[in-house]
């Protein structure tokens, strides 16, 4: 199933690749892909840094998306366990900690964190292709 949903994942990015916004975060969502359905997924999330970071060099467009880009590589560098996040969750967070336990014990917060990334890319080159879209 996730490999499906990534094929989807890399449909959208690669359906168009004119401009240097759309073939880096083609590059980018190639690279996330790769790690998220080779098992071994802590060893290569280095590699991520690499495109991660010649995308966000020459992010173009609304800074809100940026923003979340941003927030999304923050929260990669974060590098709790999903056990120790339940645990935090249960001592610290009182009402709310059903629902993070919920989410930690769903995936981790890296795979969350290129989610949010992947999610914030879409966002921003959907727009770009809506802009550069005669009406």
């Amino acid at each position: 199933a996730s490999v499906i949903v990534c094929a989807g994942v890399l449909a959208y990015f690669y359906r168009r690749i004119e401009t240097q916004h759309e073939r880096l975060a083609a590059a980018f969502a190639t690279v996330v892909v790769a790690l998220v359905v080779l098992p071994s997924f802590r060893l290569y999330l280095p590699i991520v840094f690499v495109p991660l970071v010649a995308l966000l060099y020459a992010w173009e467009g609304n800074i809100l998306d940026r923003y979340a880009f941003v927030a999304g590589g923050v929260l990669l560098s974060v590098t709790y366990r999903p056990g120790d996040v339940i645990e935090f969750a249960e001592t610290s967070l009182g009402p709310i900690a059903p629902v993070v336990v919920q989410l930690a014990g769903f995936a981790s917060l890296q795979l969350y964190a290129l989610a949010l990334m992947l999610g914030a890319c879409a966002i921003a080159v959907h727009r770009d292709r809506t802009a550069a879209t005669p009406a």
